[in-house]
Parts: structure tokens; sequence; C-alpha cells
């Protein structure tokens, strides 16, 4: 039985992965990120030969055009023998099937993915019908080793886990494996300041306290997985709404939880587009 060691960074990304057999180092993997940190675009193995080759898109943060593959592992990743694949994602940028991005076969469909509510992937191949809705087999893992799956995110086999940035969702139980990070904070009612170290507030000022992203803290999706993302695991977006009001053109510029946005000063509960690098709304009530 092969045992995995995981590392991590200060951020929470996964950075490296070794995998050990018979107590000995078989196999490395480094994974490196693009400028924002927030998408991983190679894996590399423990002499920094590029394994995979990961191509994003610019709608969303996880669209995934496609992953090429060093079959042969030697330095030169694009050589004519080694493997590309393009992902087509649905509307809530799920990973529905995989198509051949090189030689004889290219533009053929190689496998087929279904997911359970909170998902729990299911692979199929060798399409009956040619339109997506005849399987002949169910496999157990991608035949061609694809662990991008469910709202674009990362899929760990060994687990079962898809990892969502700051926090990894369990699709079987339902529901996350670590708390909010962001959890609760604690307004001044009246002065509406809040520091990142804890409010400001004189004595004797109301304080009320406020969800980030709803009561329970370990809910996935605020229990409607289908329709909500949360490619950070920290907000949930187009999730059953929390946030009575959205300002658009709320600036992040110094802007923390607990402060004052929005025309009739609302608070601010969540910085939805700071998480990644943009500045397009805050979440306030």
């Amino acid at each position: 039985m092969a045992v995995l060691k995981r590392f991590y960074d200060a951020r929470v990304r996964l950075i490296t992965v070794q995998t050990y057999e018979e107590g000995s180092l078989a196999r490395t993997d480094q994974y490196h990120y693009n400028i924002s940190r927030q998408q991983i675009i190679e894996v590399r193995d423990g002499s920094a030969n590029v394994e995979r080759h990961i191509v994003h898109g610019t709608r969303y943060i996880d669209e995934i055009v496609c992953r090429e593959v060093n079959e042969d592992a030697d330095t030169d990743p694009l050589e004519a023998t080694d493997s590309r694949y393009f992902l087509h994602q649905d509307a809530t940028w799920n990973v529905t099937f995989l198509t051949q991005g090189k030689g004889e076969d290219k533009g053929a469909k190689v496998e087929y993915y279904r997911y359970d509510p909170y998902g729990d992937p299911h692979v199929f191949i060798d399409d009956q019908d040619g339109n997506g809705t005849g399987y002949a087999q169910e496999i157990f893992h991608s035949s061609v080793g694809n662990v991008i799956g469910h709202k674009g995110r990362w899929h760990e086999p060994a687990t079962g886990l898809i990892e969502n940035r700051a926090r990894h969702n369990n699709p079987r139980l339902g529901r996350w494996m670590q708390r909010d990070p962001l959890g609760v904070i604690v307004s001044a009612a009246s002065t509406r300041e809040c520091a990142s170290g804890g409010c400001g507030v004189s004595t004797g000022t109301s304080l009320r306290t406020q969800y980030v992203d709803g009561p329970n803290l370990y809910a996935f999706g605020r229990a409607n997985p289908v329709a909500g993302r949360d490619p950070s695991g920290l907000v949930c977006q187009y999730c059953p709404i929390y946030f009575t009001t959205c300002w658009s053109a709320c600036s992040c510029a110094g802007l923390v939880p607990g402060a004052t946005c929005g025309p009739n000063g609302e608070v601010c509960v969540a910085i939805i587009s700071c998480v990644f690098g943009t500045r397009q709304c805050c979440g306030c009530q």
C-alpha cells in the first residue's frame, strides 16, 4: 500500500506530494502556480521535469481549457508522443467530458463524467450512441489520469476529497472537512468599524455577530451544492442569498469585514472578489 505525504505552504496551497511504497520514496510531484498563486499551471517530478501542463481560460478562475501530459517523462513536454486533452465544462464549471487534442483521434471523446450532488465523480467510457447519454462501462478512476472535475477543482483519488484552496470538500459526507476560516465577525452596530485583529469600539457600544457565509461553518454551498460553487473555500457563489445587497462599486482597497460599504452604510461581511485579486463586488448587509 502506498503512503502519500503532502506539503502545503502558509496559504494552504498544495506544493509537493511524496509517494512512498514499501517504506521508500517512489515518486515526487511538485505543484507550480501562476502569478496570482491561485491556479496550478504545472506539475513537475522530483527532477523538475514537467509531468503535466494545465491551460486555464479567462472567463472563470477554474475554467480549464486543456491539460498536456509528458508521457515519456523527459525534458520536452510538448513532443509529438506526448498527450493533450481538452476539458469540456458545463454551466456550473463541472468537467463533463474529455476529447483528444492531438493525433489521428483528435476531437474524439475519451471519457465522460457525472457527479453526485456534492461532487463525488463517476467516470464512464465507450459512449454507445455518441450523444453523451449512453454509457457502456463505469470505471473506478480516469483512464488518462485526469483529476480535475467537480466545479473545475482538483480531486484527490487517494482520499476522495476535493481541494477548494482554503478547504477540502468531502463529497461523500456532503460537507467541508475544515470549518470556515472566515467564520464569524463581530461588528459595532453604531460605528460599523472593525479591524482585522478585532473590533475597535468604545465601552458601551452595542455589538452584533455576523456569519460571513452562513451559520453552519461546515456546510458546502449553503446546502445547495448544485447551483452554488466555492472556488476559494471561503465564500459561496451563486448560493441561496445571504447578503441582502451586493454593491458592484464597492472598492476592495483597504476594506476589511466589518467596515462600511454601500451608499446606506451597509456593513461589509465578505470581500468576495479580493480573494482572487480582482475588484468586482463586496458582500454587504
